[in-house]
């Protein structure tokens, strides 16, 4: 019987560096729906006003290999990780790479806004959970007003 292997949740920010964000969101989504799916990963990116703050999980050896990826793309730096730990089971499973830009969805929750600006501006550590369900909020809180589902995407 062959061992499952372990899975890998690591949360960072990074600087937008890029000088065309729509046309760096599609490379990004298209190179994600391209090769996330064949290495296990699963995540969700959210841009707002410069910054990009990404939650992703998979095998611990294809989660070192994106953040190798990451970390040599031109468009992102000054690399922040929140979080890197082992998880027991995935949280995003249903995202290839959800995307979500702050910066133009106008109906999100307020409340839910100001609590992550608000962790993110203390330098605030979250813990994995607390990390997740908060994307969690942001990204339903932007589904529940979209008119059409939206795809999973980076």
């Amino acid at each position: 019987m062959n061992p499952v292997p372990a899975l890998r949740l690591v949360a960072y920010t990074a600087t937008y560096l890029g000088s065309n964000l729509a046309q760096d969101l599609d490379a990004i989504r298209a190179a994600s729906d391209r090769n996330n799916p064949g290495s296990d990963i699963t995540g969700a990116l959210v841009y707002d006003r410069g910054r990009f703050i990404q939650a992703v999980e998979g095998p611990a050896d294809a989660i070192e290999a994106l953040l190798g990826r990451v970390n040599a793309d031109r468009r992102a730096g000054d690399m922040d990780v929140l979080i890197d730990t082992a998880t027991p089971a995935r949280s995003l499973q249903e995202w290839t790479m959800r995307t979500l830009r702050i910066d133009t969805a106008p109906a999100l929750d307020a409340d839910t806004l100001r609590a992550f600006r608000d962790a993110y501006l203390r330098n605030f550590r979250p813990d994995a959970a607390g990390f997740i369900d908060l994307l969690r909020a942001l990204v339903g809180s932007e589904e529940a007003a979209a008119e059409d589902p939206p795809t999973a995407t980076r």
